[in-house]
């Protein structure tokens, strides 16, 4: 976990933003959705000051992979995974990667260690995906089809985002019953262990991390 146990004046444009820290040093990234617009905030000094993007289409997804040093972003419209980094205030793509075909559509996508994670819809069905950066090498995916129900609201859910750690994947689910949940699976075979609901959760749209 990191310790985020201070406060950085910053100027919120008030529409939903995508944020990531990198902790090597130190400053974070803020992507906002409605302006197509990218900015370095440095936890030090409090500066803030915009970033080109080099494409148009809108971000979907973007955080940072320490195992990597390096930035990484999902696009929306044509389902771009690129791996970044900054070098005097501009972004230099280290690799463009296809994860998933042109008809399918990213739900979320994050990385742990040398692994890219993904969600994707395919012909309607959910899937999950894993992509060996270190080998270049796609493993095989995995289907959810028939598996979003849950047996105690006796309701069919959609996933909206996961976390990430050596032992757990946990799922920020939103039922048809409009209740927010987590349900916690093992990392290595997708088996599930426990959920709990979101109490009072307004909305919901990421969640952070998954503690061990």
């Amino acid at each position: 976990m990191i310790d985020l146990l201070f406060k950085i004046g910053y100027p919120h444009p008030r529409s939903a933003c995508l944020i990531c820290f990198n902790e090597d040093e130190n400053y974070f990234l803020i992507y906002s959705l409605h302006f197509h617009k990218l900015e370095h905030l440095c936890a030090r000094s409090r500066q803030i000051y915009s970033i080109n993007l080099p494409f148009d289409e809108p971000v979907l997804h973007l955080g940072y992979s320490k195992n990597d040093q390096l930035f990484y972003v999902s696009t929306r419209r044509t389902n771009r995974f690129l791996l970044f980094r900054l070098q005097q205030k501009q972004i230099e793509i280290e690799q463009d990667i296809k994860l998933i075909n042109d008809k399918d559509h990213f739900i979320s996508v994050h990385m742990h260690k040398n692994l890219i994670l993904f969600l994707y819809l395919s012909s309607s069905i959910v899937m999950f995906g894993k992509y060996d950066v270190n080998n270049s090498s796609s493993l095989p995916s995995i289907s959810f089809e028939n598996k979003l129900y849950d047996a105690e609201e006796k309701s069919t859910y959609k996933i909206i985002d996961f976390a990430i750690n050596n032992s757990y994947i946990s799922f920020l689910v939103h039922l048809k019953t409009n209740k927010f949940k987590i349900v916690i699976h093992d990392y290595d075979n997708l088996v599930k262990i426990h959920s709990f609901d979101l109490i009072d959760a307004s909305k919901p749209l990421s969640i952070v991390s998954t503690e061990e």
